[in-house]
């Protein structure tokens, strides 16, 4: 009974122990000077490190973290998140932070905001052993603020752990842990505080203060954290599927969130991984503003900021061209934009489309072209304070087939019409006869020649010839005409 009873008082020992983190394995506890070569917490939780960064950037200014009181032991409800309370004695809608309480819901968010596992940001509840020594941490040991501060090691959102005296596994009780907020070597740490250092009670943006002041030992964290700039807006043109915005590629940035300014506010369009989106509900005449922000990758969190102003353009859509045929060139004609001032007609050429002219017009007439010449169009509009419309990439292409030139000839049977296939057209042709102020179809042919037996008196006939489409359905050519004069023979 006796061995028994000394058995069991051997383990609460232990427990007692290993509850207070004094347990016997000094001799692999790290001193001051000290480096672990691992993970950096962003690896460790998967964690995106501009995530991170952005989140607390975004908060630096407003009352979300800072100004939070100060609660001991497992409180981490900030004053902006109360339906966060994720500590043991939060209470909802109280808000409350310790030091570590603080750090936990910074990497909670970024982790969660990442698609990273949150589980294992856990750990920290159960204490700076079993999170930094679980996950492998990179991490260096100082002696001194003063040794951190000199060493060069900092980085903007690195974890710092102080501990009082140097026995990295002496109590975990009384401990200090924040964000470093400085520059690599100023005195500047985003923490929720204690009394000491005189900040009061809250979550504060101070000098570095440990929990005691003793002879602090600190062991600073690799967060692995970055600031992506951002997405500087180059462009936003009208283009034939609607108004196309473009940016400058941010390095490290995994995604692209674009948004639309409805009134005062951003309302998301989508998420993209190239640098331009087109929106595709944009209506002629209206003014749209965008803007764009890095996201991450499971598109759950913001890696940077935004232009506040944004670009903007007024929707313009491309003109519906027709091209038609005529006997002095190849005619254009297309619809009227709304807003527009002038148009601009462009010609393919060599895969590029040059301009070759403007008007104030929804017509043009293209007299430099060749029979047999196949030629490519496009029209856009051009605003008065110069924003260019959109048009069709395809453009409206053509070939040019000149009108047939029609000899006409009285025979003793009737006018003889003959001509020579157009270099382009096919073999169908549309004889016409004027007929008064209008045009009579007489006869349909796919030879090139015709006689018309109706033409005996006399009197002056006139005649015009079109090629047509190989199915009849539509003209190819414009027309020339041409008169022939029948009198009296003299018996």
């Amino acid at each position: 009974m006796k061995h028994i009873k000394r058995i069991t008082a051997i383990v609460l020992v232990l427990i007692l122990l290993v509850s207070t983190g004094a347990f016997s394995i000094e001799a692999s506890a790290h001193k001051a000077g000290d480096s672990v070569k691992g993970k950096t917490v962003c690896q460790a939780l998967g964690m995106d490190g501009a995530a991170y960064m952005n989140w607390l950037l975004s908060h630096e200014h407003d009352n979300y973290y800072l100004g939070t009181p100060y609660r001991a032991y497992d409180h981490r409800n900030p004053r902006g998140d109360c339906k966060g309370a994720y500590g043991t004695l939060d209470q909802r809608g109280v808000p409350g932070m310790n030091c570590m309480g603080f750090v936990w819901h910074v990497l909670y968010k970024a982790t969660k905001m990442s698609g990273g596992n949150t589980k294992k940001v856990r750990a920290m509840a159960a204490g700076r052993l079993t999170f930094y020594e679980g996950y492998n941490i990179t991490r260096r040991y100082f002696r001194n603020k003063k040794a951190m501060l000199d060493s060069g090691y900092l980085e903007k959102g690195d974890i710092i752990w102080m501990i009082p005296g140097q026995n990295e596994y002496m109590s975990t009780v009384y401990h200090h842990v924040g964000i470093y907020w400085g520059d690599g070597h100023s005195d500047k740490l985003w923490h929720s505080n204690t009394v000491t250092g005189g900040q009061g009670r809250a979550n504060v943006i101070s000098k570095i203060y440990p929990m005691l002041d003793q002879n602090t030992m600190y062991i600073v964290l690799k967060v692995g954290a970055v600031s992506l700039d951002a997405p500087q807006l180059t462009s936003a043109n009208n283009s034939e599927s609607g108004i196309k915005v473009s940016w400058n590629k941010v390095d490290g940035a995994k995604k692209y969130r674009v948004f639309l300014k409805s009134g005062s506010k951003w309302k998301k369009l989508g998420d993209t991984t190239k640098t331009s989106y087109i929106y595709k509900d944009a209506v002629d005449g209206q003014k749209y503003t965008f803007t764009v922000r890095c996201v991450t990758s499971c598109s759950k969190g913001f890696t940077s900021f935004y232009n506040k102003k944004g670009i903007s353009c007024v929707r313009l859509s491309a003109p519906k061209v027709a091209a038609q045929n005529t006997a002095e060139g190849v005619m254009l004609s297309w619809n009227a934009k709304k807003g527009a001032a002038t148009y601009r007609i462009y010609q393919k050429e060599d895969g590029d489309y040059q301009r070759i002219a403007i008007t104030t017009d929804t017509a043009y007439l293209d007299t430099a072209v060749e029979g047999g010449g196949r030629y490519t169009y496009a029209v856009r509009a051009v605003r008065s304070d110069g924003t260019l419309g959109a048009y069709h990439i395809e453009g409206c292409p053509v070939t040019f087939i000149a009108p047939p030139a029609v000899e006409a000839q009285a025979t003793d049977v009737g006018v003889a019409l003959c001509w020579e296939l157009p270099e382009g057209a096919e073999s169908s042709f549309r004889v016409f006869i004027k007929d008064g102020d209008s045009w009579r179809l007489l006869r349909d042919v796919t030879e090139t020649s015709y006689l018309d037996t109706s033409a005996v008196t006399p009197g002056v006939y006139t005649y015009a010839v079109r090629c047509l489409s190989g199915d009849g359905s539509y003209f190819t050519s414009g027309y020339l005409p041409v008169s022939v004069t029948i009198v009296y023979q003299e018996m």
